[in-house]
């Protein structure tokens, strides 16, 4: 483990310690761009205000209540390998979509986390380019990889559900991430059920 992946996992631990919840980004492995998929919703459209509840892809994830067809990062496809996810699992989320304008720096990206049954919700704040492991675009030309700029784009993003700080139950998570202006560029939101694949191991951290 490098030391760089080391220290987000240790940022990670501090976030969600209340909630016994952990997640250590790591480098995605690369893969190409497959598809782009035609986004149902316009942007210039004020009569389409809201985002379809169901992301096509299969993953849990889904857009947050305030998520509009105004929001900088048009999402049309979500992938988590594996699914269902399970404690220990090193896991890949890939976000298909299309950026309406160039992203400028210092954009952020908020994680909030909670168990299901618990009111204290956990916050932490990153720059959205050391939040996501890769932005694989089309344009060979382009100056850099992120920020991104306009276009479509294939965003990528990795971890690890660390079995040393997990307690099996269900739990809440938020991925907010807006300009540094404020313009909020996705929100997405998931309840997540984490157990033991196996479930000997389930049984060994009850008793443990």
């Amino acid at each position: 483990m490098t030391s760089a992946t080391r220290h987000r996992a240790e940022l990670m631990y501090d976030l969600l310690t209340s909630v016994v919840r952990a997640l250590s980004w790591a480098d995605a492995l690369q893969r190409p761009v497959r598809f782009h998929q035609q986004h149902p919703f316009s942007a210039d459209d004020p009569t389409q205000p809201f985002l379809p509840a169901t992301i096509p892809g299969g993953s849990p994830l889904r857009f947050c209540n305030e998520s509009r067809a105004t929001d900088l990062y048009q999402i049309d496809h979500i992938e988590l390998y594996p699914k269902p996810l399970h404690i220990d699992d090193v896991f890949e989320v890939h976000l298909y979509g299309t950026f309406l304008q160039n992203i400028t720096t210092n954009a952020t990206w908020t994680m909030s986390a909670r168990g299901i049954n618990s009111t204290e919700t956990e916050t932490g704040v990153w720059d959205f380019c050391h939040a996501v492991d890769s932005i694989e675009q089309p344009d060979p030309g382009r100056r850099r990889e992120c920020p991104p700029e306009k276009g479509f784009a294939l965003v990528k993003m990795s971890g690890w559900v660390m079995p040393m700080y997990i307690v099996p139950g269900t739990y809440y998570f938020r991925f907010d991430a807006k300009t540094e202006e404020g313009q909020q560029i996705y929100c997405l939101e998931s309840e997540i059920h984490l157990d033991y694949r196996d479930k000997d191991k389930d049984s060994a951290h009850d008793h443990g």
